[in-house]
């Protein structure tokens, strides 16, 4: 099946072909030793049935025992003694195998075979749609989708088409572990939607460079950007700790590493460009605390018990991250929190920020 341009699409790559082998492989990319490997292997086993190259079929994602596994992985990355005493690579790896884990749990929205996020198409609140009808698209620049591959993208695809828009501008930013987790676990229902408007695309639209554990990790080569839709990719980011004790010198740090992290994406935004990051918030009566070392605990959620890493975003960062973008020229297009979201299992408000650069 031929992309648009002519080249190979995904569908024809290994990752599309054999996701399972492709994620076991893609972990060797992260200075993992051997043990640490086999450990993680383990864990997907629970899921997939390596030996039958298939989803267990007496799978069940919302399995409390799922989130204790992974939390038991998780502390020896998050532990600092364990760290130094066990080498056990850095925290940027926890994210990464927390976000693995949330698209193996369809943990909070994760789940890659369920309908697009509203963050695509909002029917209740246009205007919280992200590619709403109602907003202009720059004729210039590139359109980066992070993380979602199998739940938004298709979505993504068919409006953008839809309005004519040349497919050949999209960027997909995905780590490796995380796409190929995606496609293990899509169903045959979604499989289908997903390989009829990927298709469409070509391979080298997929930036999926080794050892990279967060899409904001990859370089945008000095392309121009006029769309960049990346939710849910800023909350929890074990990477923000700092050694410092928890209190403000904590706090400052965590400001100046998502400063960082924003102005590397913000910068190649052409006038007219539109950004959307979706960050959780602490409840009312947390407002005043500080960003906690990365740690983990089991939280009773709306539906189920699931795994946390410890919130590090507070109002005062918050109100940084809306400093530095509107000090960039840009201006929020709707404000508001959302309350958490039943389906999602979110125990946790949401601030969708989405801005459009006007200067």
């Amino acid at each position: 099946m031929e992309a648009n341009n002519g080249q190979k699409s995904l569908l024809e790559t290994e990752v599309y072909k054999d996701p399972a082998v492709t994620l076991v492989n893609s972990l060797k990319e992260y200075g993992l030793n051997e043990k640490q490997q086999e450990e993680i292997v383990e864990y997907i086993s629970r899921f997939y049935d390596f030996d039958n190259n298939e989803v267990r079929g007496d799978l069940d994602i919302t399995d409390t025992s799922h989130q204790e596994a992974m939390k038991v992985i998780l502390d020896k990355y998050l532990d600092k003694e364990r760290v130094t005493e066990e080498k056990y690579n850095d925290k940027r790896v926890a994210g990464l195998l927390f976000n693995l884990h949330r698209f193996l749990t369809g943990y909070r929205g994760y789940d890659p075979s369920a309908e697009n996020s509203s963050d695509v198409i909002n029917k209740k609140v246009p205007e919280r749609g992200f590619f709403h009808e109602g907003f202009e698209i720059p004729e210039e620049g590139v359109i980066i989708i992070d993380n979602f591959v199998t739940k938004d993208l298709p979505k993504i695809v068919r409006v953008l088409d839809d309005r004519g828009i040349d497919l050949g501008r999209i960027r997909v930013r995905v780590p490796m572990p995380l796409l190929a987790a995606q496609l293990m676990m899509m169903d045959e229902d979604k499989r289908r939607d997903f390989e009829e408007t990927v298709s469409m695309l070509d391979s080298k639209q997929f930036m999926l460079p080794g050892g990279i554990s967060d899409p904001h990790e990859m370089n945008l080569h000095r392309e121009k950007v006029a769309l960049l839709y990346s939710p849910r990719t800023l909350p929890i980011n074990p990477r923000f700790e700092t050694n410092q004790p928890k209190d403000r010198l904590c706090e400052a740090s965590t400001v100046t590493k998502i400063k960082e992290i924003l102005m590397q994406q913000i910068e190649a935004c052409v006038p007219g460009g539109r950004i959307i990051i979706n960050v959780t918030v602490p409840e009312k009566d947390k407002k005043d605390q500080y960003p906690q070392f990365a740690k983990t605990e089991m939280v009773e959620g709306k539906k189920r018990t699931l795994l946390k890493i410890t919130q590090q975003i507070t109002d005062r960062v918050l109100k940084v991250m809306l400093g530095t973008l509107r000090n960039a020229g840009f201006e929020r297009i709707h404000e508001g929190k959302q309350e958490p979201i039943p389906e999602y299992d979110h125990t946790k408000p949401v601030e969708a920020i989405h801005v459009v650069k006007v200067a």
